[in-house]
C-alpha cells in the first residue's frame, strides 16, 4: 500500500515537472519571437 502511494506521489511530481518544462519552453519561445520581431522592426 505504501509503495503504491509513493509511486502516485512521484508520478504527481513528474507531471508537475512536465508542466513546468512545457511552460518554460513556451515562455522562452514567446520571448524569442518577440525579441526577433523587435530586432527586425528596429533594423527595418
Amino acid at each position: 500500500m505504501r509503495d503504491a502511494l509513493r509511486q502516485q506521489s512521484s508520478l504527481r511530481i513528474e507531471s508537475a515537472l512536465m508542466r513546468l518544462a512545457v511552460f518554460a519552453v513556451i515562455l522562452a519561445g514567446t520571448w524569442f519571437i518577440s525579441w526577433q520581431l523587435a530586432h527586425a522592426i528596429s533594423v527595418g
